[in-house]
């Protein structure tokens, strides 16, 4: 069977497991299945949700995952931080609860925006950086600090350019649509530490000493290319944002409808073709 080529299924959650509120179809089941057998990694481009409320979202979709199985790009966004702002410092989070909950977790003074123009330049200058994940209560205030800050030369980290993210029925606007936003008023562009960054593929297969993971997604510009970038196979499935038809750089190893491949017996018929 396919999975059992790897130690390590690193998952993509938007469009592969769920899709807003709804699960994929035989999405869960099949990861159940073979959860049994090999580990999983939950890794995900959206920063808005701390990991443990991720990983109890999956668990009322059916999907058995731990706590620890989940990986954000607000972690590996907070991570690359701590590589180039002191310890504690103070850091501007523009996003969902999930950003701050990242920030905190590597020490730093979580900022957030006030309604006040006189208390914002104040946080401006404060502050060290700027960590910009998705998030569906981002106002004008906060890009009006993050605009500041950043024209103050504060680094800045964007968790991920997504342009879209999957919902019902369609798509909604992802963390790549403000970080342009931001990108046009100030003429800087971020540092991005999410996919198709390797640095969140890397730390998954790190955390569970993988020699051989596979990659899983819906994405060609995110998953796939980042699976690419980082040497690792790669499994696009059609549930999500890209079909194998929308392929125009990097190929995936495989290609599927759904998950359902996992279980398939002769995994090469899915292989994609030069």
């Amino acid at each position: 069977m396919l999975w059992d080529k790897y130690d390590l299924l690193i998952l993509d959650l938007d469009g592969v497991i769920y899709i807003g509120d709804q699960a994929v179809p035989f999405a869960a089941e099949t990861i159940n299945e073979i959860s049994k057998n090999v580990r999983i990694c939950a890794a995900t481009n959206n920063a808005s949700r701390r990991p443990e409320v991720v990983a109890e979202h999956l668990r009322s979709l059916g999907l058995d995952i731990a706590n620890d199985e989940v990986y954000t790009s607000a972690e590996a966004g907070a991570a690359l931080l701590g590589m180039q702002i002191e310890p504690g410092s103070s850091v501007l989070a523009i996003g969902g609860d999930g950003v701050s909950a990242a920030l905190e977790a590597a020490g730093f003074e979580v900022v957030r925006a006030s309604d006040s123009h006189e208390l914002n330049r104040q946080l401006a200058s404060k502050v060290s950086g700027v960590l910009q994940g998705h998030g569906t209560s981002n106002n004008w205030w906060d890009f009006n600090l993050a605009m500041q800050a950043i024209n103050l030369g504060k680094t800045w980290i964007a968790t991920n350019h997504d342009l879209t993210v999957p919902i019902p029925g369609g798509f909604a606007p992802g963390n790549g649509a403000f970080v342009r936003l931001l990108q046009e008023l100030t003429g800087i562009k971020p540092q991005f530490a999410g996919k198709p960054e390797t640095a969140l593929f890397l730390k998954a297969a790190n955390k569970f000493n993988s020699l051989n993971p596979l990659v899983i997604g819906d994405r060609l510009d995110t998953d796939i290319d980042g699976a690419v970038s980082a040497g690792f196979d790669s499994l696009l499935v059609g549930t999500g944002v890209h079909q194998i038809a929308d392929v125009s750089t990097n190929l995936p190893t495989y290609f599927a409808a759904d998950l359902r491949v996992l279980l398939e017996s002769n995994p090469d018929s899915f292989k994609v073709k030069e």
